[in-house]
């Protein structure tokens, strides 16, 4: 992809975002960049790279409890905890990259459930000292620029970090390194036989997607000065999957309108005589035997090539 293509996307969702930042309660915008970097994230695993993980709360809680615990005892500058977070996540990906992607299939899924659940009952209740439990605990921070008073500026600083973190999807996507992990969805067996070293590539987008996983995380945390035990909630991670699943994974644009969508319902269909996952089940439900499970964005660019393809034989 050239480079005007390249920014000609991520200037269209810059200003998209900017008007959201303007339009939207600052509440809802918060929200949205939060699954917006948690998507991505998560898009590069599963939507890229072919990989599903029922367990990816897991990283976006450990990015939120440690800028939440690094505030809280060590320094209150917002920036250092916010790297300090990143850092957990991709250590995490460190870690259990050995591990989990030794596994395939339902039992890679299936391993990141097993541990976020762990993580999520160790922090309920022997470590309820140091997460709060369900009733949790503030953090208090300011600086010059960043100013929770001041909640324009959190979006500001939202937009930032979203901005780069689309940079590095296109970037990663749209390269040679991108063809490379597609290819490990469609044909690992062959790019085995290639001489690719594909246990390296595996390990080097798990630890993306947990580093932005846990960046998500680390945000909210600053956005909303708070966190508590439902950061680390293995229900979060079928949230993700879900939002992904409905705008279309292994797209930007795909991945981002599942983001939108999911903050909308989450937030706004609150006051419905049925619990908002309710609606959101049966939104999953129409996209599923609608789509095809193609998603939203998937199926109406899949049309609008069709369109085009007719268009040109006539």
């Amino acid at each position: 992809m050239s480079i005007n293509t390249t920014l000609s996307k991520i200037i269209i969702l810059l200003f998209l975002y900017i008007l959201a930042m303007f339009l939207l309660p600052s509440g809802l915008f918060q929200l949205l960049i939060v699954y917006s970097i948690w998507i991505i994230g998560y898009d590069l695993l599963y939507g890229v790279m072919g990989w599903l993980s029922f367990g990816h709360a897991l990283y976006f809680g450990i990015g939120g409890y440690v800028t939440a615990l690094f505030i809280k005892f060590i320094n209150p500058n917002p920036y250092l905890a916010l790297v300090a977070g990143v850092a957990a996540g991709l250590l995490a990906g460190v870690i259990f990259a050995p591990i989990f992607l030794r596994q395939r299939g339902a039992y890679f899924a299936l391993i990141n459930l097993a541990f976020n659940a762990v993580l999520y009952y160790l922090f309920l209740i022997p470590l309820s000292s140091i997460s709060g439990g369900f009733d949790g605990y503030m953090i208090f921070y300011s600086t010059t620029f960043l100013n929770p008073s001041n909640p324009m500026s959190i979006s500001i600083f939202g937009i930032i970090i979203f901005t780069l973190i689309v940079m590095i999807y296109i970037i990663s996507t749209e390269s040679f390194f991108g063809t490379l992990i597609r290819a490990l969805n469609s044909n690992e067996i062959r790019l085995r036989f290639l001489g690719y070293n594909v246990f390296r590539y595996k390990t080097l987008v798990f630890m993306m997607s947990t580093g932005i996983s846990a960046l998500a995380g680390a945000y909210l945390v600053l956005a909303q000065q708070y966190i508590n035990i439902y950061f680390l909630d293995p229900n979060l991670s079928a949230e993700i999957l879900l939002a992904d699943l409905i705008g279309g994974p292994g797209s930007l644009y795909g991945a981002l309108l599942g983001a939108t969508i999911f903050s909308v319902v989450k937030l706004y269909l609150g006051w419905l005589p049925v619990p908002w996952e309710v609606t959101l089940g049966l939104t999953m439900l129409m996209v599923i035997l609608l789509l095809k499970g193609r998603g939203i964005y998937n199926a109406l660019n899949d049309y609008y090539q069709s369109l085009r393809r007719h268009k040109n034989y006539v």
